[in-house]
C-alpha cells in the first residue's frame, strides 16, 4: 500500500562556494575553446539536482556525455527513465551509468564512441567536470594512464587543472575542481545532495541532524526499511527516537555517532536503492536567495 503523500519543509541555510570553485569556473571558461568534448560527471542518485547549471553556461553549449557515477546505489529502472529524458537534451551524446565494478575498458569505449563517431586520428580533449565529492577523481583514475588524482570522502578535494593521458584513446583529460552552486533556490535540493555526500553536514542548519529527519522522512514515505535494518517493530515518526534507539542498540557514546551510522547506511544503499529525484516534479537547481521550501512525497 502506498504510503500517505507527506510534505517535508526545511527551514535553515546551505551556502558554499569556495574561492578555489570561483577560479575553477574562470578557468574553464578560459579554456572551453580548446576542449572538444566535456565529462559531466553527476551522482546517479540525483540526475538532476547534482547538475550544476553554472557549468552549462561556462562550458558555452559544448558537446556532453553525463557521467551517471553510483548507478549501483539506484533503483535502475528509474535511473533508466532519467537516462533515457536526459539523452533528448541539447548537445548531450550520451549518458553512461557507472558503478565500482564497472570496468574501466567499459568506460573508455563507451565515452570514445560518444566523443570521436567519426574514429577521428586527431588527439581530443575531454574536459571533466562536476560538483564537489561527485566522482570525478574515482573516473580519472579509472581513465587516466596513472592514479594521479587524489580522492577524499569529502568535497573540494581537487583544487587546480590537471591533464592526464587517457588509456586506451588518442585522447587527453582535462580536470578541473569541483564547483557548487553559491546558493539554492530549493533547500530541499540542498539536503539531497548531502545525503550524497556532495556537501558535508557541517554546511546546513542543524548539521548532521537536519539530514537524518529529512531520511527518516524519505523512509516513512517508501519502505521504512530501518525497521528491518535496526530490528524495530513500530514505525517512527521523530528523528531523535531513532536515533537513541541506533545509540542503544550499537552501544555508542555519542548520539552523533548515531547520526553518522544512520547517514552512512542511507548513503551506502543498505536502506534501500533509491533515485531521489523525481522525474515528474523535479529539475535543474536554479540560483536564488530563497531558504524555504516544500517536497511532497
Amino acid at each position: 500500500m502506498a504510503a500517505q503523500a507527506s510534505k517535508y519543509v526545511f527551514n535553515g541555510k546551505i551556502n558554499w562556494f569556495p574561492g578555489h570553485m570561483q577560479k575553477g569556473t574562470r578557468k574553464i571558461s578560459e579554456m572551453i575553446q580548446n576542449v572538444n568534448v566535456v565529462l559531466e560527471v553527476r551522482d546517479a542518485r540525483l540526475p538532476v539536482t547534482s547538475s550544476n547549471p553554472m557549468l552549462k553556461e561556462v562550458t558555452n553549449n559544448k558537446k556532453r556525455i553525463i557521467i551517471m557515477n553510483k548507478a549501483d546505489l539506484c533503483n535502475r529502472n528509474v535511473l533508466n527513465q532519467w537516462i533515457q529524458k536526459i539523452k533528448q537534451e541539447p548537445n548531450v551524446l550520451d549518458v553512461v551509468p557507472t558503478t565500482a565494478s564497472t570496468t574501466k575498458k567499459k568506460h573508455i569505449t563507451a565515452i570514445n564512441k560518444a566523443s570521436n563517431p567519426n574514429n577521428s586520428t586527431f588527439k581530443r580533449v575531454w574536459l571533466i567536470c562536476g560538483m564537489p565529492n561527485v566522482g570525478k577523481s574515482t573516473l580519472i583514475n579509472a581513465l587516466s594512464d596513472k592514479n594521479r588524482a587524489p580522492v577524499a570522502s569529502t568535497p573540494g578535494k581537487t583544487r587546480g587543472n590537471t591533464m592526464y593521458n587517457v588509456k586506451f584513446s588518442n585522447s587527453v583529460l582535462m580536470d578541473t575542481p569541483g564547483i557548487m552552486l553559491p546558493n539554492f533556490d530549493d533547500p530541499i535540493a540542498g539536503l539531497k545532495l548531502g545525503l550524497c555526500s556532495l556537501l558535508e553536514p557541517k554546511r546546513f542548519t542543524g548539521g548532521a541532524h537536519s539530514l537524518c529527519e529529512y531520511v527518516l522522512h524519505i523512509l516513512n514515505s517508501k519502505n521504512k526499511s530501518y525497521k528491518d535494518y535496526y530490528g524495530i517493530e513500530e514505525d517512527i515518526e521523530t528523528v531523535d527516537k531513532l536515533l537513541h534507539h541506533i545509540q542503544y542498540i550499537k552501544k555508542f557514546q555519542h548520539t552523533s555517532v548515531a547520526e553518522s551510522h544512520f547517514l552512512k547506511a542511507f548513503g551506502d544503499g543498505k536502506l534501500g536503492k533509491f533515485v531521489l529525484d523525481d522525474i515528474q516534479t523535479d529539475t535543474y537547481p536554479t540560483i536564488s536567495t530563497t531558504n524555504t521550501t516544500e517536497e511532497e512525497y
